[in-house]
């Protein structure tokens, strides 16, 4: 009730939720984020939020969303694939006029260990990579369609983070041949160089070494697994 008063008396198109990371067994763990993160309470436009305050963290399920805002703007999912809200939420996100967060955490997001994005079998893994490939289509796509030069930015930084986290998920599941061939796909797609935006000392070291050689930073990646 709290939150939709608070939707209501500040004429919101959506609200934010702040959420605690717990494990298998209900405890909090560390959210484990590489960006930044911004909950002010101050209301703004959706591309604002976008560039000062998402960081990447495009969890659908933090939302509070008017229903007339999808359904005027056609903002629906892509259906049967992974990662489907990475590409949901910059697009509805560009079409909100007024949005804020509650920072005081009100949701508990179960980080499973045997979940899908966790214990893959090599077809699943290629379904994983051939959905984030699209995803990153999408989002270059939606990025061409932008006149803000700070917003376009964010979805270059966002593609950048997608194309990291590609790459590491890869290096130790694939073999080599498959991780040569999606290297490939990456380079024909022109993601490459990547960017260093809103990401800790840590990721822009992986950008480095991934913008020197992607197969390099895989073959480290590999290496490293398997100590």
């Amino acid at each position: 009730g709290q939150l939709l008063d608070k939707m209501s008396k500040l004429n919101l198109d959506a609200l934010r939720l702040n959420y605690y990371s717990v494990d298998g067994f209900g405890q909090i763990m560390s959210k484990g984020v590489s960006y930044n993160v911004d909950y002010s309470s101050q209301v703004v436009d959706g591309r604002t939020f976008l560039v000062d305050r998402l960081g990447y963290a495009c969890y659908s399920v933090m939302y509070i969303l008017r229903t007339k805002l999808l359904r005027d703007n056609n903002l629906y999912f892509y259906e049967k694939i992974y990662f489907e809200d990475v590409e949901w939420l910059p697009r509805v996100l560009i079409n909100i006029r007024r949005i804020t967060s509650h920072s005081i955490p009100v949701y508990y997001y179960l980080q499973r260990s045997d979940s899908m994005t966790h214990n893959k079998s090599l077809k699943e893994v290629r379904k994983l990579v051939d959905d984030k490939l699209l995803v990153i289509d999408r989002l270059n796509q939606i990025c061409i369609e932008q006149s803000s030069l700070k917003v376009q930015k964010w979805f270059k930084g966002m593609i950048s983070f997608s194309v990291q986290t590609l790459l590491s998920s890869i290096s130790y599941t694939l073999p080599k041949d498959e991780v040569r061939r999606y290297i490939y796909c990456l380079k024909v797609k022109n993601v490459f160089p990547l960017i260093y935006y809103q990401v800790n000392m840590r990721k822009k070291m992986n950008i480095f070494i991934i913008n020197i050689s992607p197969w390099l930073y895989c073959f480290l990646k590999r290496v490293r697994f398997k100590r």
